[in-house]
């Protein structure tokens, strides 16, 4: 990761930069990393995972339809028309 903040502070974004430039900055050949730099980095940064989210109850997922302002203006018109 320092390599690609390296990158960042040069003005240059990883995808500006040419794929064998970038492999070297990373340390990684074209048939990818080697056991002890995928271990290395692995210890260091993790599971490539995203966090699990709690799922949303159905009654909290049916009360957030009616956070939008249109929604609630088209349910007071729909009470106001069955009233009258």
């Amino acid at each position: 990761m320092e390599s690609l903040h390296k990158i960042d502070e040069l003005g240059q974004k990883a995808h500006t930069v040419s794929p064998n430039c970038l492999m070297q900055m990373l340390g990684a050949t074209s048939s990818g990393l080697s056991e002890e730099q995928s271990r290395f980095k692995l210890a260091a940064h993790g599971l490539n995972e995203l966090p699990c989210e709690e799922p949303k109850s159905l009654l909290r997922m049916i009360l957030h339809q009616f956070e939008d302002l249109l929604v609630r203006i088209l349910l007071i018109a729909a009470v106001v028309s069955f009233v009258s």
